[in-house]
């Protein structure tokens, strides 16, 4: 039996702001990029049962708009707007009572 039981659902959104950078190559570049923005979704379940068992469990969407990453392109190395970006993903965490007090 379920003695405690907890439901949730969550919304966020953050930015990453652009800027100038400078990238390594024979002759000195400084380009720019975007800002980067994100939208993440969640939903979550908790429950603890009688027997000591707790089982939480969560989902979650995550939506990028001007992804930026770092890396290289041709000769020169520095932080890229690289587009849309889409993370789905899942937890399950188990975590049963062994011992009682």
């Amino acid at each position: 039996m379920c003695h405690a039981k907890k439901a949730a659902v969550a919304f966020g959104d953050s930015l990453l702001s652009g800027s100038l950078t400078s990238r390594s190559t024979p002759i000195l570049l400084v380009t720019g990029f975007d800002l980067e923005f994100v939208n993440n979704y969640e939903l979550s379940d908790k429950a603890v049962f009688d027997n000591g068992l707790s089982i939480n469990a969560n989902l979650f969407y995550l939506d990028w708009a001007d992804m930026q990453t770092r890396g290289t392109e041709l000769v020169s190395t520095g932080t890229f707007n690289v587009g849309e970006s889409t993370v789905y993903g899942g937890e399950l965490e188990l975590t049963p009572l062994i011992v009682e007090f």
